[in-house]
């Protein structure tokens, strides 16, 4: 008999655990997440040819569309010079902070179950 209630305890516990992470995983898909670091790459890699006045300006007009009220007293002069020496660091925090957000919702959402979020998250360069 103890051995009997083991064996239907241990699929229990794991649908519960399978439910719970779902219920987590649809929570945390109500939180708005923007990624303008991801955007910041894409347009640094495809303005190269540009001068730096053109260049500023086409950042300053994507980036003023995309989060004015951050964005619409920015110069994008120094961002675009400096960003060569910090291209690699910035790459790679983005990616880990893309996959730490992720977990870090997830865990949040779980102690927090009736959080509901109406503020966008935004990650971007600054």
């Amino acid at each position: 008999m103890q051995k009997l209630s083991k064996a239907l305890l241990l699929p229990t516990f794991i649908s519960g655990v399978l439910s719970f992470k779902a219920f987590a995983n649809a929570q945390s898909a109500d939180v708005e997440v923007i990624n303008l670091a991801d955007d910041f790459y894409t347009l640094y890699q495809s303005s190269k040819t540009l001068t730096a006045e053109n260049r500023a300006e086409q950042f300053s007009q994507h980036f003023t569309s995309q989060f004015a009220p951050f964005y619409s007293d920015k110069s994008f002069v120094k961002a675009i010079e400096g960003f060569s020496e910090i291209e690699d660091v910035y790459l790679s925090k983005n990616r880990r902070l893309s996959k730490d957000l992720n977990s870090s919702m997830e865990s949040f959402i779980a102690t927090f179950p009736d959080f509901k979020s109406e503020t966008p998250i935004y990650i971007l360069h600054s």
